[in-house]
């Protein structure tokens, strides 16, 4: 699904259009995700916001794509929370923002030629990159019907920062 093929897309329409009420990334409805997932995971603070911003201001000036939290996804106050945070943060001219440790899970919506394409999700790090056990192999349910699903076209970009795995 190159960013600048020409073939058909598939129309906002098909993504589900009920949204739920959702309080805590147990609870993520992996079913209202596009089938293009582009997923940014690792812990806190290791650049995972940084680079959504960075992404989404080069796909927008180089590229004409239209980059935009899904403001629906989630009601809870906690995500609300996580899309003002980033909203907050990308209008700033400073590529380095302030800390973003606030934003714990976000699902942007990205559009080319005002159909949605994609969607890039930031998985919250700290639910399963625990520093005390760096090898652990669980996942939260969210992470894990993402990875099993057939219906998911999925892309993962892992953040590490040196030495975390050393442990």
């Amino acid at each position: 699904w190159g960013i600048d093929d020409n073939s058909p897309q598939e129309s906002s329409s098909s993504k589900k259009d009920i949204k739920h009420s959702v309080s805590t990334v147990e609870e993520i409805i992996t079913g209202q995700l596009h089938s293009n997932l582009v997923i940014f995971a690792g812990p806190r603070e290791t650049g995972k916001t940084v680079a959504l911003m960075r992404l989404t201001h080069f796909l927008k000036k180089n590229r004409n794509i239209k980059i935009e939290p899904d403001k629906n996804y989630r009601t809870d106050e906690r995500y609300q929370s996580s899309v003002s945070a980033f909203l907050d943060d990308l209008h700033t001219p400073d590529f380095s923002p302030k800390r973003t440790g606030k934003i714990d899970f976000l699902v942007l919506n990205v559009f080319k030629k005002s159909e949605l394409f994609c969607q890039f999700l930031e998985a919250p790090g700290e639910a399963f990159f625990d520093s005390e056990n760096p090898h652990d192999h669980t996942f939260p349910t969210y992470l894990t019907k993402i990875m099993n699903s057939n219906r998911l076209n999925k892309v993962f970009l892992f953040f590490f920062e040196e030495g975390m795995l050393s442990k």
